[in-house]
């Protein structure tokens, strides 16, 4: 595969789907699809327990791509 190096997150939009880096003022949204049960009922991942923890967590997410760390996606 070849090897991706954005200096910007792209953003990919269509009728139906925004694919773009997540930000702070996603962490309301963020938190409650984290939080779920429905939709962690088969995803192993630590549940955080408070809206500030889901903007810490975006906030290294962010941190991670920057450091080309790793790639990443919110669908909204």
């Amino acid at each position: 595969m070849g090897k991706f190096s954005f200096k910007h997150f792209p953003e990919l939009i269509t009728n139906r789907l925004i694919l773009r880096l997540p930000h702070f003022g996603d962490s309301k949204s963020m938190y409650h699809k984290r939080t779920n049960k429905k939709i962690n009922k088969l995803i192993s991942r630590k549940i955080p327990q408070s809206i500030a923890e889901t903007t810490k967590f975006i906030d290294e997410l962010n941190n991670r791509f920057d450091n080309s760390i790793i790639f990443k996606i919110k669908i909204a």
